[in-house]
């Protein structure tokens, strides 16, 4: 590594921030080596060159560019450049990843109607649909919920259905036993991940493009409720 960026990176003051501004600091020190440039004499078009050529979204790349400023300006400050040549760079954030189109109400309905209900596990698979498409739970929301959860958050013509997966989840041999309103298929709880597969799923099988739950948040909705 660099012996500037070393000496930088003793000045910041938590280890979380050294590490990853060590990773970007690194990784802009070797594109900078390639052109036989060091770190003092880069100028303003290969700090700009090196971040338009980094395969990473949008937040990273901000990232990468907040530690390469306080290093610029670190120098600045300790006298060993007379001017910051991220100064000239532009300061708009990298890359905003467009927003995922919004699914509409027969979409939404098209997905409900694709989950049957003939047992718990398929209960607890539309439960989990109606969850995020008619009351806008966030996926990640689902996996810490508790039954005793699940009347402050579906309205009244919801609860009947409601109640008939409570009833059915005391009788299955794995769920039974699970303090988790949505739990695995073994009892134990559910993970963001394996929402999202149940979304996906039933998205599939309803034959609709979009498969996010983050799509289909709140598009039928009946009330919201916080929990």
């Amino acid at each position: 590594m660099d012996a500037t960026i070393g000496e930088f990176l003793r000045t910041l003051r938590t280890e979380s921030t050294q590490k990853a501004y060590s990773k970007d600091l690194e990784q802009f020190s070797d594109f900078l080596s390639k052109s036989k440039i060091g770190i003092i004499a880069a100028k303003c078009g290969d700090i700009m060159k090196f971040l338009s050529r980094l395969p990473v979204s949008g937040p990273t790349k901000e990232r990468k560019r907040c530690a390469i400023r306080s290093l610029y300006r670190w120098l600045v400050e300790n006298k060993r450049l007379a001017a910051n040549p991220t100064d000239m760079a532009p300061s708009a954030p990298f890359d905003k990843k467009p927003r995922l189109p919004r699914a509409d109400a027969a979409e939404a309905e098209l997905v409900l109607g694709s989950a049957e209900a003939g047992n718990a596990k398929e209960m607890r698979d539309k439960l989990c649909l109606l969850l995020i498409i008619r009351y806008g739970l966030k996926a990640s929301r689902i996996p810490g919920l508790k039954d005793k959860s699940l009347a402050k958050i579906v309205s009244e013509s919801d609860l009947p259905f409601a109640e008939q997966y409570l009833e059915a989840k005391r009788g299955h041999e794995r769920f039974s036993s699970s303090r988790w309103l949505i739990p695995e298929k073994t009892g134990s709880r559910m993970d963001v991940r394996s929402v999202r597969r149940i979304f996906g799923k039933y998205t599939r099988k309803a034959g609709v493009a979009k498969t996010r739950p983050l799509q289909f948040r709140n598009v039928l909705a009946a009330k919201k409720q916080r929990i």
